[in-house]
């Protein structure tokens, strides 16, 4: 799921700021190392798990039903950040980026709701590396399924007659 979500906002990211693939981070590894403006950072947080054990029931082609629970609703938060040599060219970045990013992506079959949360700016250049930076902080909501397959009953048949006297 998470290199998923990555490859997802790396596709993103690098249609909006035209960089080059090797300019884009997605380790804290990689991020952490020096390097001149122009690059994307995206970076994975800890995801808030919660139990919820919802049902449905679904009809497949073949008329089984499939009982389906939700046991858990997971919140994956992400920051992606971007550097550039100028405001402007960093604020233009992160409202392309915003006006392409999607409500929803499927992932393995199951919808995963895509959430921006925050944009911060750094409020000066950077003395050392001369760039600017923003970051938009992103929850992408998903559930963990499992399912119970149910054969369909085709017939029944009463085998006693029943008196309610």
């Amino acid at each position: 799921m998470i290199s998923e979500i990555k490859d997802y906002l790396k596709t993103l990211a690098l249609t909006v700021t035209l960089l080059p693939d090797d300019k884009c981070y997605l380790t804290a590894k990689d991020e952490a190392t020096y390097k001149l403006p122009g690059w994307i950072s995206i970076l994975t947080l800890s995801a808030k798990p919660e139990k919820t054990m919802t049902k449905d029931n679904i009809k497949d082609e073949t008329g089984k039903i499939i009982v389906v629970t939700q046991k858990y609703r997971i919140t994956q938060p992400v920051k992606i950040a971007f550097s550039g040599s100028s405001e402007t060219e960093v604020d233009a970045w992160i409202q392309a980026f915003l006006s392409g990013l999607k409500s929803g992506i499927i992932i393995e079959q199951g919808w995963v709701e895509i959430a921006p949360t925050q944009i911060e700016y750094a409020d000066s250049e950077s003395k050392i590396r001369a760039q600017y930076l923003g970051s938009i902080s992103i929850d992408f909501n998903y559930g963990i399924y499992t399912g119970k397959e149910y054969n369909k009953i085709s017939e029944v048949t009463l085998l006693a007659e029943v008196n309610y006297e």
